[in-house]
């Protein structure tokens, strides 16, 4: 799902829905990164935090594991929009980056047009 951000690109938005799953990249950051990533995401203007539980496989031990970690989410108010491709391509290469499924974000993509499209 995407939604507009104000002056920004259009960006990538995280949405609840019952059985479905969203890949994740977990990184450990200090205090000075998380201030230095809140400048970049136009938190809290275009994003909120929050904390969210995920679950991972250890890449040495294989053992699931649970921690919390914050994501960027955008405020609900903000319109659906479609992301420009010179925004959704590097998301496509992080995709292939991670060997995430990129049909996930692409059926996104498409959902959000056929949104953006019945909503003018």
């Amino acid at each position: 799902m995407k939604k507009t951000a104000q002056s920004k690109e259009l960006e990538t938005h995280i949405e609840k829905k019952e059985n479905a799953i969203v890949p994740v990249v977990i990184w450990e950051v200090d205090k000075t990164d998380e201030k230095a990533l809140d400048r970049y995401e136009g938190y809290p203007t275009f994003y909120y935090k929050k904390d969210i539980k995920v679950q991972y496989k250890g890449i040495r031990t294989g053992n699931r594991r649970t921690v919390t970690a914050f994501a960027y989410i955008m405020h609900e108010e903000r319109q659906i929009g479609v992301p420009s491709l010179f925004y959704l391509n590097p998301c496509l290469d992080g995709y292939d980056t991670f060997y995430f499924d990129k049909q996930i974000l692409l059926n996104a993509y498409h959902k959000s047009k056929e949104l953006y499209e019945n909503d003018r």
